[in-house]
């Protein structure tokens, strides 16, 4: 939910900038109908936990009405293990499963793949679900199979709202009790492990 979260740099200014562009679209997919997916073009209420369903079932409709981006997919390795590990998916039953109309399932899956450019940010909600590893998976396969992956307007490889910097000038922040240095993650800021939480308590 990053219009109250503020993840990131700005977080909010993004969203006042898609309502005001006709020619641009927000689809949120959460089980809550949080301030973000108040904002959104188009709300999927999915079942929680079912985040792997729902991009499985998107994946099988790129496959399956060839909505790619052919030039993209020449250059890609893999895509043949997909086609052959998605063959038997039904795109119904996965739809059920995740509680959501088939119609809006295949209308996001379409629009997506027929934007000039289009990207996914997720956080917490789906590295925490079930399936998170192959969730994250699933949205690479989504990135790639529409060509937009390093392109204008879509996915780099990180996956947050953080704007690039350059490398860090000075030395990490320090934990008071245990003295030990914050880890320099995204350019200036520092991150410290959680498993220093009870020690500096």
């Amino acid at each position: 939910n990053p219009v109250i979260s503020h993840r990131g740099s700005q977080a909010t200014r993004p969203f006042a900038t898609l309502a005001k562009d006709p020619a641009r679209q927000l689809v949120v997919v959460d089980p809550r109908h949080t301030e973000t997916a108040q904002r959104a073009d188009r709300h999927l209420a999915s079942r929680p936990g079912t985040d792997a369903q729902f991009l499985i079932a998107v994946i099988k409709i790129l496959l399956d009405e060839q909505l790619g981006d052919p030039a993209f997919l020449e250059r890609t390795d893999g895509i043949s293990a997909v086609r052959h590990a998605l063959q038997e998916a039904s795109v119904g039953e996965l739809a059920t499963r995740c509680g959501l109309d088939e119609d809006d399932i295949h209308a996001v899956a379409r629009e997506f793949a027929a934007a000039k450019s289009a990207c996914i940010f997720w956080d917490l909600g789906v590295e925490q679900c079930r399936y998170s590893t192959l969730v994250s998976y699933l949205i690479r396969v989504v990135l790639v199979l529409t060509g937009n992956i390093g392109n204008p307007g879509g996915n780099g490889f990180l996956s947050t709202f953080l704007p690039t910097t350059g490398p860090r000038r000075k030395p990490p922040p320090v934990a008071p009790e245990s003295g030990i240095p914050a880890l320099p993650m995204f350019g200036q800021l520092g991150y410290f492990s959680p498993n220093l939480m009870a020690e500096e308590i």
